[in-house]
């Protein structure tokens, strides 16, 4: 084994940690029923929680519990509650995605490591030393990250680097992905993704014609990194993560096993990894797959692998050929005479190259070939790793069984431990109980890392005791042995907010984002107060236009500058532009003023409060509620920043769906390719979702903007501090909405009837404000 190099495999049941476990894993990732992504895994309740912790660590296994979702106001003082009881049962490190949540658990269990969950989109050096100043010991690289910069992170920071390296990839940057959210109110950043990339698009024009076929353009292929862990080692990598919490418990033993193996330096089995599941694989973002190197285009789920041909229809029968050798258990997949998918559990065993007759309730293809998608004999194999879990310590043990005395039992190793009831033993009206009987059960050790090897006698020959006694003395001697050496101290947890300071009371600012010189041109720039510019191109004429603007002007970042275009103009116009619109927390450390954009996920008053410190403004995200603005505003006198109309972004991506119409590869130039705007990708209800191809990375944004011109009077109850403006699309009308908000700041609020009935035409949504979003 690699020295100080963590395999870290996932679990979302009992079983699959047992498979983890088994199977060769440094470190297990888990979540409980309270406060944890994938909240659709079965997951762990508490008494279930320190059973695991208590397991792992006998047998030199660390345990990380993900709280990586966004918290609000009314959750934090239980979340904080939890983690406590975490920290008490030995849990090695919380997974988190909130800032504030962090900087609580910081504050109040100061020794409880903290890991940078991939939510937090942490994607270059500037985002991990951010961690790094705010305690953080480890962070979790976005999927996008690549060799490059896993390197500088590692070289120039203290943090230790995890990064996937097998199974599901989101194609959004983790944490920045409100699709799910946007359409159905199921939040990814709460954990319960309705994964809308794995559903099917067109790609069409700005006229809606289509352009590229329908398919799974979003949905990516599964990561496979086997054959590259010795490049991620090179450059840093100090737990390599495999994804899977919602995976069967044979899948996280078979890649926990075969990984296990790469790390060692020892051969391993890559049918296995291809039977177990599979999407068809890429290397990911970070060995520079792209475009159809990277997208499963066909189809979204499992593939598995090719296991023979339906040859002949034999009336209700079919005659089928193998390829593999097949087992009875085996589940098989193939099509109907129509293209639908049927699955079919196999009844016999068959070798390869010979047939065999199953029958059908359905009429096949024919002719075809079918996948075998469930193998018996991995499911097997995974199985009997078990055996590898128990019994590998010997104990010595002793039994005492006196009459008139409390029966006690002892046992033995690096340590000695006694148990003994609070009973006491009797002389047998009958038979008194076997001898046999009494060691048959003090050595059902069952789940336990130990077992008895020797046993020492002092026990009467006519003594009584039930046999349920005896198994309580077994039974409490085994927890008692494997209680931790140096259980952690009880801690005083006293949740207080802090003194809060209050944004003075002003006019709310009005804000107008642009994403082209051509829209810069129809805004009435007499009427903002703040111009962000969404665009880099065109700068002698941008800056030349704006020479006369009285307000502010700053830029609007990506929310991942993959070659770091955007900080590079924002330096080299410092000048003219007087700050930035952050996305991301890589951006903070950038000079002069700042808006908290929504990419940073401010959900509760402990990340608002976080932010205003520094005296930056806040734009809250955009899956808060009223009731959440309420709050920002009675803790710190406004609400902050609200998007009043604009398209929301609800997925930023490196893959570019554009590139399967233009098949460009890792040669793409996309600061000047013909695509990079003007698309949508159209789903089966014919919603169309626009794309910007901006740096290097692909945004998505909603389907029709979101527009609170309805709602003008609620708005204004909570001081915001500027009403943001967001213009995307060329058609859209920027100098009617921007006079029409400006006229209802000046207070004439009739202004906005007309503009609502205009908004109206071509439709527009809430958001989250009156709603929220289910969970």
């Amino acid at each position: 084994m690699i020295q100080n190099i963590e395999l870290l495999s996932p679990a979302g049941s009992k079983e699959a940690f047992y498979m983890a476990v088994a199977n060769g894993a440094d470190a297990i990732y888990l979540g409980g029923k309270e406060f944890s992504a994938r909240a659709s895994a079965n997951n762990f309740d508490r008494e279930e929680m320190k059973e695991c912790v208590d397991f792992a660590h006998i047998r030199g296994v660390k345990v990380f519990v993900t709280m990586n979702i966004l918290l609000s106001d009314k959750e934090l003082p239980k979340a904080l509650e939890y983690a406590k009881y975490l920290w008490l049962i030995g849990v090695d490190a919380l997974i988190v995605q909130d800032v504030g949540f962090a900087k609580k658990v910081r504050e109040l269990l100061p020794n409880f490591e903290l890991h940078g969950s991939t939510q937090m989109s942490i994607l270059d050096v500037d985002g991990a030393r951010f961690l790094e100043e705010m305690g953080f010991s480890r962070v979790v690289v976005g999927r996008e990250v690549e060799l490059e910069e896993i390197e500088k992170i590692k070289r120039e920071t203290s943090l230790e680097v995890e990064a996937f390296c097998h199974g599901a990839l989101c194609v959004s940057v983790s944490g920045q992905c409100l699709m799910s959210s946007m359409i159905g109110g199921r939040s990814g950043n709460r954990g319960s993704c309705a994964q809308p990339c794995r559903k099917q698009y067109e790609i069409v024009d700005d006229e809606k014609n289509p352009i590229y076929e329908r398919g799974y353009a979003i949905s990516p292929r599964d990561l496979n990194t086997l054959q590259d862990v010795g490049k991620l080692l090179e450059a840093g990598v100090d737990s390599f993560k495999l994804e899977g919490r919602m995976k069967r418990p044979e899948y996280v033993a078979t890649i926990t096993r075969n990984y296990r193996e790469a790390l060692d330096g020892k051969p391993y089995n890559e049918k296995d990894v291809v039977q177990i599941f599979n999407r068809t694989f890429t290397k990911g973002t970070t060995f520079g797959d792209f475009s159809g190197n990277y997208i499963s285009f066909d189809r979204p789920d499992n593939r598995g692998v090719v296991a023979g041909e339906i040859k002949k229809r034999m009336g209700k029968n079919a005659l089928f050929l193998a390829s593999l050798d097949l087992r009875e258990g085996d589940v098989l997949e193939m099509e109907d005479n129509k293209g639908r998918k049927k699955v079919l559990p196999l009844s016999t065993n068959a070798k390869a190259g010979s047939t065999f007759v199953l029958e059908l309730n359905f009429t096949p293809k024919i002719p075809s070939v079918f996948q075998r998608v469930i193998s018996q004999e991995l499911a097997e194999k995974s199985q009997k790793s078990l055996e590898n879990l128990y019994h590998q310590i010997p104990l010595n043990g002793k039994i005492s069984i006196r009459i008139g005395k409390k029966p006690s039992f002892s046992l033995m190793g690096k340590k000695k431990v006694m148990v003994t009831l609070d009973q006491v033993v009797e002389e047998a009206k009958k038979a008194p109980l076997p001898m046999k009987k009494i060691e048959e059960n003090l050595r059902k050790f069952d789940r336990s890392y130990y077992y008895l090897d020797s046993l020492e006698w002092d026990v009467d020959e006519n003594a009584f005791i039930p046999i349920k006694s005896i198994n309580q003395l077994r039974r409490e001697a085994i927890e008692k042995y494997e209680e931790e050496n140096f259980p952690r101290e009880e801690i005083s947890l006293k949740f207080s907010q802090g003194k809060r300071e209050k944004y003075p009371p002003r006019r709310p600012l009005l804000t107008v984002e642009v994403s082209s010189f051509e829209q810069l041109k129809r805004v009435p720039m007499e009427k903002v107060d703040r111009l962000e510019l969404k665009y880099i191109e065109k700068e002698k004429e941008t800056f030349d236009f704006l020479k006369d603007f009285k307000g502010k002007i700053y830029l609007s970042m990506p929310t991942y500058d993959g070659t770091k275009e955007y900080r590079e103009y924002y330096k080299k116009q410092k000048d003219k532009i007087h700050g930035i619109v952050a996305q991301n927390l890589g951006q903070m450390d950038l000079e002069g003023e700042k808006v908290v954009g929504e990419g940073l996920n401010v959900f509760n008053s402990e990340s608002f409060a976080f932010f205003a410190k520094e005296n930056t403004e806040i734009m809250p995200s955009s899956e808060c509620r009223e009731s959440q603005y309420k709050e920002f505003y009675e803790g710190f006198g406004s609400c902050g920043e609200i998007l009043f109309y604009g398209y929301q972004r609800v997925m930023t991506m490196k893959h570019c769906p554009m590139s399967l119409k233009k098949k460009c590869g890792n040669n793409r130039n996309c600061k000047v390719c013909s695509f990079r705007k003007g698309y949508f990708i159209q789903d089966q209800r014919k919603a169309n979702f626009p794309l910007l191809r901006r740096s290097d990375f692909t945004e998505v944004y909603n389907m029709v903007p979101t527009y609170l011109g309805n709602d003008f009077e609620s708005v204004m109850k909570y001081n915001p501090r500027a009403l943001k403006l967001r213009f995307l699309l060329d058609e859209e009308p920027v100098e009617e909405i921007v006079e029409a908000v400006s006229s209802a700041l000046e207070g004439r609020k009739d202004s906005l009837e007309e503009l609502s009935e205009r908004i109206r035409e071509y439709g527009f949504t809430r958001g989250h404000w009156q709603k929220g979003i289910l969970s």
